[in-house]
């Protein structure tokens, strides 16, 4: 993958073509995230984000900002993430894009969720379910209610993070989804029916 992203930049760039390089230097960046090279990937999207900005791309900037909220959460770096992750979702409802703002939302759920702060966790996962279910992105729903769930169970609320773990599980069934997700809702829903109640 790396290497149809280099030469799809190498071309864009012959061509003059700011959009195609500043998706491509992105997508080079999420490619360096995934094989956990945080500071390359960051760059990147840095690199992406100040063309987005030189064109006028407000979903370009939106969607690198939040890759590097997701870099800097990686890195235990709270208050960066949570800092991006708002800068992100401000611009994705300025131009109306809900799958952004959702995911956007989730991962404002997830800092404060780190920071121990359930409630503020409560509310933007709501948010962010309530916008997954308005546009039917079933994962994005099963996510939130995964998040939610396990909140609930920080909360000592058993049966309510049964019950949201339970509906996400069913959607990730439901739509054939496997793997680490899918993993961790029945690890939950195993550890939390163990428990007393």
């Amino acid at each position: 993958a790396l290497e149809l992203y280099r030469e799809a930049l190498e071309i864009f760039e012959q061509i003059g073509n700011p959009l195609g390089q500043a998706r491509n230097i992105g997508n080079i960046g999420v490619v360096y995230y995934d094989q956990g090279e945080w500071e390359k990937a960051l760059e990147l999207y840095r690199e992406a984000l100040e063309i987005f900005e030189q064109i006028g791309n407000p979903l370009g900037q939106a969607r690198n900002i939040g890759n590097i909220g997701v870099v800097h959460y990686d890195q235990g770096e709270l208050e960066e993430a949570l800092k991006h992750y708002q800068e992100a979702l401000a611009i994705h409802k300025e131009i109306g894009n809900p799958l952004g703002q959702a995911q956007d939302l989730g991962n404002i759920g997830l800092v404060y969720a780190e920071q121990g702060n359930l409630e503020q966790a409560l509310e933007h996962y709501w948010e962010a379910l309530a916008l997954h279910k308005k546009i039917g992105g079933p994962l994005g729903q099963a996510d939130q209610l995964a998040n939610i769930g396990i909140v609930y169970a920080r909360q000592g609320k058993k049966k309510k993070a049964l019950d949201m773990l339970n509906q996400a599980r069913k959607i990730f069934l439901d739509i054939g989804a496997t793997g680490e997700g899918l993993q961790n809702i029945e690890d939950n829903i195993k550890m939390l029916s163990q428990e007393d109640p």
